[in-house]
């Protein structure tokens, strides 16, 4: 009788785990294997799952990704890429509804047939807050920890990242709102003095779900920036002064190698954030930044940094990333 929150490992269980699993939309647990874990052990149980299969192995001639749908990761990430970048464009309703739809006593999960978690929730919240859609963020109380948030119920190891997004649903809910204000203000002073202890000596976070600190350090400066108060300046020039230093020749960035995910990250961060006192310098190294952004771009060769039960790409949420560095960048651009 395996829990609901490990059918996406199913195929790790054994013979007798995949007696009590359901599938979503013909997965079980947003996950291939677990999905032909269950189809081999219970063929002609759910016909879907068998199609879900057969749909993604013809997507790419046999090679299947290891973690999907990301249904409404997805769709949260992209939405608030494009708002807090201030890019032109129109939500459809249909993902808001999606969004809204998903909405539950715990939460938004990652996609349906997954456990509801912090993170998803977070970021919908704040997404369809930024499309006019405003929802009070107490379903995300049931996460609170010691002073951080958990990304799920069943957690050892807390998230930056998680927390970042967390800090943003319940700073947007919360500003303009006074009597909120107060009833949210321990839990962001929490957040802010968690993430500040986390912060790494050279500036930097780092995030158990991205194999690259531009990522966690991008989620912390854009939450910190906006929500957490005057006294983060300090964590966010740190952060930021770490982000120019480490720019490529190139123009890009990146943990290994040069990449467009990665230089998006540090284009926002530098755009939103820039080092005071070397204003000119960050704001170059956001235009050779965007260079490299717009040189080229193709999404096949993304490299997988996120982690699930291996390395992925969730390539519409790169996309989305790029997009707003780009328009920030020609933003600060029109300034200068």
């Amino acid at each position: 009788d395996l829990p609901p929150k490990l059918w996406a490992s199913l195929e790790a269980f054994g013979p007798g785990a995949a007696l009590r699993a359901r599938a979503s939309g013909g997965a079980i647990g947003a996950s291939a294997s677990a999905t032909a874990a269950f189809v081999g052990e219970r063929p002609g149980a759910d016909p879907e799952a068998a199609r879900f299969l057969a749909a993604l192995q013809a997507r790419c001639g046999g090679p299947v990704p290891g973690v999907t749908p990301i249904t409404f990761f997805e769709q949260s990430w992209t939405l608030v890429s494009f708002a807090t970048a201030g890019l032109g464009h129109t939500a459809p309703r249909a993902i808001l509804d999606s969004l809204d739809a998903a909405l539950g006593a715990d939460g938004v999960p990652a996609a349906p047939g997954l456990p509801s978690d912090s993170d998803d929730t977070a970021a919908a919240l704040y997404a369809l807050a930024l499309h006019g859609r405003v929802h009070r963020p107490d379903s995300l109380l049931g996460y609170r920890a010691d002073g951080y948030f958990r990304c799920f119920s069943f957690e050892r190891n807390p998230s930056v990242s998680t927390n970042a997004h967390v800090l943003e649903a319940l700073g947007s809910y919360a500003s303009g709102r006074p009597l909120e204000r107060r009833r949210y203000a321990p839990d962001i002073a929490g957040i802010v003095r968690w993430l500040f202890d986390v912060q790494a000596a050279n500036g930097s976070w780092l995030d158990k779900w991205h194999a690259s600190a531009y990522y966690a350090t991008a989620c912390c400066v854009l939450a910190l920036a906006a929500f957490g108060g005057p006294g983060c300046a300090p964590a966010v020039e740190r952060a930021s002064r770490w982000v120019l230093g480490t720019q490529r020749e190139d123009g890009s960035w990146g943990r290994w190698s040069g990449t467009i995910e990665e230089t998006a990250y540090a284009v926002q961060v530098l755009a939103k954030a820039p080092v005071p006192g070397r204003e000119a310098e960050s704001a170059a190294a956001v235009a050779t930044g965007c260079a490299y952004l717009a040189s080229g771009d193709e999404p096949s060769a993304y490299p997988g940094l996120w982690h699930a039960k291996d390395l992925y790409a969730p390539i519409r949420v790169v996309q989305a990333a790029r997009l707003a560095a780009l328009e920030l960048g020609a933003r600060q651009a029109s300034r200068v």
